[in-house]
């Protein structure tokens, strides 16, 4: 690619991609850069023919036809690149699309290697406690002249039993081998609204 004229209807000069990044946005910066204030509120697409403002299709997102203007940055279609939207749910869900652990599988530097650590910590450990292995894997330090100090083994940590997280087709489920509690199930259904 060069820097010479621009290809097709674009004002856009050519130039060479030099990186692409991906993140995540959380949902309090995606209300933030939503161009729908209050979000998308109706199913509809359009109203009398024209689209409707807080519908799927808000004349706020970009332009849909080709004589069009953008509500928001007044371009006409060549030159608007769209502006999203969002949607305030009524309820928490899960989002299992497994396009984003595709995208993940195929990014730079090996994902599977970023939790090595914490893998490495956590495997086989089945009750929730923190301890000197952890300060020490992840350079905490400990205040001179304390030796005599008794240190609680699992400091940091509640001591109670860890589930395994199953999935069965579309919902989550939590199993016990050991309960915390007598009333306490060995496997639970995880809602949504349980784990936000």
């Amino acid at each position: 690619m060069h820097g010479g004229p621009p290809s097709g209807d674009s004002a856009c000069p050519l130039r060479t991609i030099k990186r692409v990044q991906f993140g995540i946005l959380s949902p309090d910066e995606m209300k933030r850069m939503s161009v729908t204030e209050g979000g998308i509120k109706y199913p509809e697409t359009t109203e009398g023919g024209r689209p409707k403002l807080g519908g799927l299709m808000d004349p706020r997102q970009g332009v849909i036809e080709r004589t069009g203007r953008c509500q928001t940055c007044a371009g006409n279609m060549t030159e608007c690149p769209g502006h999203f939207g969002h949607i305030e749910l009524a309820k928490p869900v899960f989002h299992n699309n497994p396009k984003i652990k595709d995208i993940l599988g195929k990014s730079k530097g090996q994902p599977k290697k970023r939790l090595t650590h914490v893998y490495d910590l956590c495997k086989g450990k089945n009750i929730c406690e923190g301890g000197e292995e952890m300060d020490h894997k992840f350079g905490v330090e400990q205040p001179e002249g304390d030796e005599d100090l008794t240190k609680e083994k699992g400091h940091g940590g509640c001591g109670r039993y860890q589930p395994r997280i199953r999935r069965s087709g579309l919902e989550l489920y939590a199993e016990w081998k050991h309960v915390n509690e007598d009333s306490q199930e060995k496997k639970i259904l995880l809602s949504p609204e349980r784990v936000h």
